[in-house]
């Protein structure tokens, strides 16, 4: 970034809206490096460490030159918008399963030392929910997405089993 400002100097430099964009990650990425070195925090990684991910956007000012890659971009653009009406739709079969899951499986079975536990057994009330479970609207949709994808899903299934 220095050396593109002396060589083009800082109006030429300030025109290119691209040069603005490296020289705001630049500066980002240096208030890190100051912020991390004078605090010293225990995990080693700060909040604006992410923006260092940002720089890889710079690719993009490629695509006023390379006429393929403008083909692809296009491209892409155009099969996102495609496929936004089946994202919508995925969502909302996510919802309603998460909704249908909760009335029917919710703050119904709870395990304590791997046995299944039901509002009428006394240890009722020191048993815990399985990880995949229906008792909220985040893991709802945590356990169906899970399900949709195919991840891990015997985990789902043998707690099913269990209950």
């Amino acid at each position: 970034m220095i050396i593109k400002l002396i060589g083009l100097g800082f109006r030429s430099y300030a025109r290119d809206t691209f040069n603005i964009f490296d020289a705001t990650i630049v500066i980002l990425s240096v208030v890190d490096l100051v912020i991390s070195k004078t605090f010293e925090d225990d995990s080693g990684t700060s909040e604006l460490t992410a923006f260092r991910g940002v720089r890889l956007l710079r690719i993009f000012k490629l695509a006023r030159s390379w006429k393929s890659f403008r083909t692809i971009l296009s491209k892409i653009l155009i099969t996102i918008k495609d496929v936004s009406t089946f994202s919508v739709l995925l969502l909302l079969f996510m919802f309603i399963f998460s909704l249908l899951g909760m009335e029917l499986f919710g703050y119904r079975v709870l395990f304590h030392n791997d046995l299944a536990m039901y509002p009428d057994d006394p240890l009722f009330g020191e048993a815990l929910p399985p990880r995949p479970n229906f008792d909220n609207l985040g893991m709802s949709i945590t356990s169906i997405f899970a399900v949709a994808i195919g991840d891990d899903w015997n985990l789902f299934m043998a707690m099913a089993y269990r209950a």
